[in-house]
């Protein structure tokens, strides 16, 4: 498996992590700051895709544990995310590019 195809599946995954706990949010209900719930009454874990979207501000503590979901944070982040993909679609052609390089300058004709 190549680099690139191992930072997409991980990238692929932490998505999906995210989208699960923004989908507990929303079937809850918990979209506003006079409905937050805590993650023990939506069965969710507090883990790393919780996290995440708290320190994104895309969840938000109403009261002590219980947090709702941001519905114009969640835009806002989405709409932030076509420059983050292309970062790391330059870093990793860069990558390529330095692997190719090591290995061209490794490589000696017999």
């Amino acid at each position: 498996m190549t680099n690139g195809a191992f930072i997409a599946m991980a990238a692929s995954q932490i998505a999906a992590e995210e989208r699960c706990v923004l989908d507990a949010f929303r079937l809850a209900d918990a979209t506003a700051p006079d409905r937050a719930r805590t993650p023990h009454e939506l069965h969710i874990a507090p883990d790393a895709a919780f996290g995440r979207l708290v320190s994104a501000g895309v969840l938000r503590e109403r009261a002590r544990g219980a947090f709702y979901l941001d519905e114009s944070a969640v835009i806002a982040r989405r709409s932030r995310k076509p420059s983050r993909v292309l970062l790391i679609v330059l870093v990793m052609v860069l990558v390529l590019v330095l692997l190719g390089l090591v290995a061209l300058l490794a490589w000696r004709p017999d």
